[in-house]
């Protein structure tokens, strides 16, 4: 075991693999103890592959958007990059997505306004997030906007 998987897992980060011959390279995640960390393996996918009798367990498109963000937030490894992949994400597989349990980890972890902000940004209606109510998230008790994206009220 190299030396920078040994502190990833000592510091639940992550490290690569590259095999050379294809020229792959496989991002691994060490786990941490954190509710996104948790809800990436509860909520994981199996993908069958061809030759790999067990196929691959993979993120869920929601929890990799949440990750993605909350690596945006951090500013690394290179935010522009995280946020690409996240609107990429959203233009690809919001008509799919749990966005009521996308919007509900957002808003306990602090990336309620991001996750919006990325769903304009992907080209999903103002209308459709209206249909899932994500207007409460940002309006306080007086009917003002406490976020950095504003929809307008359902009447």
């Amino acid at each position: 075991m190299s030396n920078a998987a040994r502190a990833a897992i000592r510091e639940h980060s992550s490290f690569n693999v590259i095999e050379t011959a294809h020229a792959l390279k496989v991002d691994l995640f060490v786990l941490g103890d954190g509710l996104l960390d948790r809800n990436q393996i509860e909520r994981r996918v199996l993908i069958p592959i061809p030759g790999a009798p067990n196929g691959i367990w993979i993120s869920s498109a929601e929890d990799q958007v949440l990750r993605k963000l909350d690596w945006f937030r951090q500013g690394f490894p290179v935010s522009d990059r995280q946020w690409r992949d996240v609107v990429g994400i959203l233009r690809i597989h919001a008509e799919a997505m749990d966005l009521d349990y996308l919007m509900a980890t957002a808003t306990e972890v602090g990336l309620a306004v991001n996750v919006l902000e990325a769903l304009r940004e992907s080209g999903y209606e103002s209308t459709q997030v209206l249909a899932h109510g994500f207007e409460r998230d940002f309006q306080d008790r007086d009917g003002q906007t406490n976020g950095a994206v504003a929809y307008p009220k359902r009447s």
